[in-house]
């Protein structure tokens, strides 16, 4: 069986639960969001080489992850496996600003500024996984992140236009481009399954508490 990686990206709050789903909705497919170990902004070899392995391990034909946190690793992951596709989702700056800032909010967490943990909370391993800036504000932080990872974005896109495509998220909400996102995986015909709005269930704030929660207790064990 010829395996097929395949890799979703984006900022986060940006619809990569929505690829996740969609992908593990397809035929013969084995697929995670954000799994452990939790992949550092700062490159690690070790953990890089951890996470591949136990997917070229499975049984499945397609298999991956969606991680906002693999930016730094792409040209690492194609020059070991060429024919990898990369799923790149955008939302504008604005939105990703105030849906990270509501989403962060039950803890306290600002996981985009070097913080002693007195204003903010620390938000343990989840912390490694965004680059840190000097900025005022929680808000200003998020702002720059977004736009340094899109510059980067820019680059990979024109180094390697073969691998790598980006979509907006809207584009959930079409059957056309839903079955472009499995195309440009190589994902075949016949074992290609279709949905469209394909959504994260936000819930209310105590939803996103129990979850933020869990997050945590996760990472202390």
């Amino acid at each position: 069986m010829n395996k097929k990686l395949i890799i979703g990206l984006g900022t986060g709050r940006c619809g990569t639960v929505s690829l996740y789903r969609l992908l593990n909705f397809q035929k013969n497919s084995f697929f995670r969001h954000e799994s452990k170990p939790l992949l550092p902004w700062k490159f690690d070899k070790g953990k890089i080489d951890e996470k591949l392995r136990k997917y070229f391990n499975k049984d499945e034909k397609y298999m991956g992850e969606v991680n906002l946190s693999f930016l730094p690793y792409v040209e690492y992951i194609i020059k070991r496996y060429p024919l990898t596709r990369f799923i790149i989702l955008k939302r504008p700056k604005e939105e990703v600003i105030r849906s990270f800032v509501r989403h962060t909010k039950p803890f306290n967490y600002n996981h985009w500024i070097e913080h002693k943990g007195k204003k903010w909370r620390k938000g343990g391993k989840w912390d490694t996984m965004f680059p840190k800036y000097n900025a005022k504000s929680k808000e200003e932080a998020i702002g720059f992140y977004w736009e340094d990872y899109y510059k980067e974005v820019r680059e990979l896109l024109k180094k390697y236009p073969e691998n790598i495509k980006m979509f907006k998220m809207e584009d959930f909400n079409s059957e056309l481009k839903v079955k472009e996102i499995l195309d440009f995986c190589e994902i075949e015909k016949k074992e290609q399954i279709v949905k469209i709005n394909i959504k994260e269930n936000q819930g209310s704030g105590l939803m996103r508490f129990i979850k933020y929660f869990l997050w945590w207790r996760a990472d202390k064990l």
